[in-house]
């Protein structure tokens, strides 16, 4: 095994949440004596093994580039990595635009990473990546991906000689309005499993409130969303965001839209970002006048602390004392919580008033 971004605790990675497994071992009874088994193989720095080369996650690119290049990577017969790679399917809608180059793994070998949780293979380079994938679905931006357990044979220069599908764990699902949900099929759906639909919750709520003679949509959505319920699956209700968003007057689609963030300047990404919102219809032009009023305050106040004498950059802390939510997610209505001097502060809780179990 090798330690992951999530696994490490320092920066240089040395520390990491795998030595308990390292340390681990299982015996064995037979007859009047046992046998002592050990546990996994932790490889904490780039080691090669069975001709092949090791490489857990590095975070200093320059020291990432010099591994991949060296002599040892380029007599291996195969590597294995956690490595963010531009280009890769960070999922089924972003590519990595920041990550490490694949011109700098050797050519003509076979590489294997995590750190991305959709599996796929990378085409176009000289060698042969492939992102293994998270054994199981975490979270929405994972639905439909099929995954699976790759069998390799060190005998056979590392080839991948069989692809074992993997169904464990909760599985989400999207459904993209109330026809959707109402007229899909959801027997294939189990306890535990995470469903997202979207809907007009205007529509949906006139459905409920004046439902006409020839439309029994709200009662199917509702009596669809109740039996889901019943067996144990998480349904989130989201408001279409189409409702919201006006049409856009180009050939680039609102979806398509990319915010440019390189060699942006704070001042500047928070200009842009409100924009953004402000375009969308997500906040009104009030309160993103008083979000850069506010933002920009708080950033000269930061330039006016940050000194460097000596050539010697300085830190700035910042002590929260509280924090206030009004309009995000469930917070309708203004809430303020206090978090001034109470370390770690976990807000936890359930909504009930939108038709969420998130």
């Amino acid at each position: 095994m090798i330690p992951g971004n999530h696994d490490q605790i320092s920066w240089s990675g040395n520390e990491h949440s795998l030595t308990p497994l390292g340390n681990a071992y299982r015996i064995h009874a037979n007859g009047d004596s046992s046998v002592q088994y050990p546990g996994p193989m932790i490889f904490s720095h780039p080691t090669k093994f069975l001709d092949a080369l090791f490489v857990p996650h590095i975070r200093d690119k320059a020291k990432m580039q010099t591994i991949l290049s060296s002599e040892e990577a380029i007599a291996s017969d195969a590597l294995f990595v956690h490595a963010d790679v531009r280009g890769a399917s960070m999922n089924d809608l972003i590519l990595s635009q920041h990550g490490i180059s694949s011109s700098y793994f050797p050519p003509s070998k076979l590489i294997y990473s995590g750190h991305f949780h959709k599996p796929h293979a990378m085409t176009g380079g000289a060698s042969r990546l492939r992102y293994v994938g998270s054994p199981y679905q975490t979270s929405l931006s994972e639905c439909g991906q099929q995954k699976s357990l790759l069998l390799l044979d060190s005998q056979q220069n590392w080839e991948c000689v069989q692809e074992i599908p993997i169904d464990v764990g909760p599985k989400f699902h999207r459904y993209e309005s109330i026809e959707h949900l109402v007229g899909e099929d959801v027997a294939n759906l189990r306890e535990g499993d995470h469903v997202v639909v979207s809907v007009d919750q205007v529509e949906l709520e006139e459905m409920r409130n004046e439902p006409k003679v020839d439309d029994s949509r709200g009662i199917a959505f509702d009596s669809k969303v109740d039996q889901l319920r019943k067996t144990g699956v998480s349904v989130q209700i989201r408001d279409s965001p189409s409702r919201n968003v006006p049409e856009e007057k180009d050939d680039c689609s609102q979806e398509n839209r990319v915010i440019e963030f390189d060699h942006a300047t704070p001042r500047t990404l928070l200009e842009r970002y409100l924009d953004f919102c402000l375009e969308r219809g997500e906040i009104g032009a009030a309160t993103a006048k008083s979000l850069l009023e506010g933002g920009l305050a708080l950033l000269d106040r930061l330039d006016e602390k940050i000194e460097e004498p000596d050539s010697q950059a300085s830190t700035v802390n910042i002590d929260l004392d509280s924090v206030t939510l009004c309009g995000l997610g469930p917070f309708r209505q203004q809430i303020t919580y206090p978090v001034g001097n109470r370390g770690v502060v976990l807000l936890k809780g359930r909504n009930e008033d939108d038709e969420s179990d998130r």
